[in-house]
């Protein structure tokens, strides 16, 4: 399957758009009255998780180049910071440092395991 994904990269790059517009709907959402749970870190790890894979595949597609790996881990940590900037200004919502390391967290998790998917493959071939 992630051959398929990184060969059929337009797919991972609309999936990558797509999940940063969920992002971004989903932080514009005004909640009354929550409380910070487990659901709520799970949600914020796998989102950035998953937003990172997509773009990483698209962008790298199985080859490790790490300019532009590093490249795009920069632009999500940045997606991540810029997310809780905007949840600022959402009524009912804060910014929250504790959000920003849950976000960094999936994105380092995911970049790392790509990373290291690709290395495996490599050595397979070799």
């Amino acid at each position: 399957m992630l051959n398929w994904l990184e060969k059929k990269y337009e797919i991972s790059l609309m999936i990558t758009i797509l999940g940063a517009i969920a992002i971004f709907y989903l932080s514009s959402l005004t909640f009354e009255g929550t409380s910070y749970g487990n659901s709520t870190i799970i949600y914020h790890f796998l989102a950035f998780f998953l937003l990172t894979f997509f773009l990483q595949v698209s962008c790298l597609r199985g080859n490790k180049r790490l300019g532009i790996f590093f490249l795009a881990l920069l632009l999500l940590i940045l997606y991540g910071v810029l997310d809780e900037f905007h949840q600022f200004f959402v009524p009912g919502r804060i910014f929250s440092f504790v959000d920003m390391l849950i976000n960094s967290l999936g994105i380092f998790f995911s970049s790392a395991l790509y990373l290291l998917s690709i290395e495996v493959r490599v050595k397979k071939i070799n």
